[in-house]
């Protein structure tokens, strides 16, 4: 791959999206996480497969997001507000 993590990242941005809708503020700060927990042919491909962001909104809201290829809840962005 010639740019790891950048499946993450594209599905990711869709989740900041949405987090600055629902909590109608913008997002203050970032902090961010990736592994390979799955496959071991993203690994070797020197991608990740599984995300874990916690956002803080300026009023200090906490909005964590999980995003993974293929996981146990069979979607590729778990999001909770």
């Amino acid at each position: 791959m010639r740019c790891p993590g950048l499946g993450q990242c594209d599905q990711a941005i869709h989740g900041s999206d949405r987090a600055r809708y629902m909590c109608a503020e913008e997002i203050a700060s970032v902090y961010a996480v990736g592994n390979c927990r799955i496959d071991p042919a993203i690994r070797a491909a020197g991608d990740i497969d599984t995300l874990v962001v916690t956002m803080l909104t300026e009023s200090g809201r906490m909005v964590p997001m999980t995003n993974n290829r293929r996981g146990p809840w069979d979607t590729t962005s778990g999001w909770r507000p």
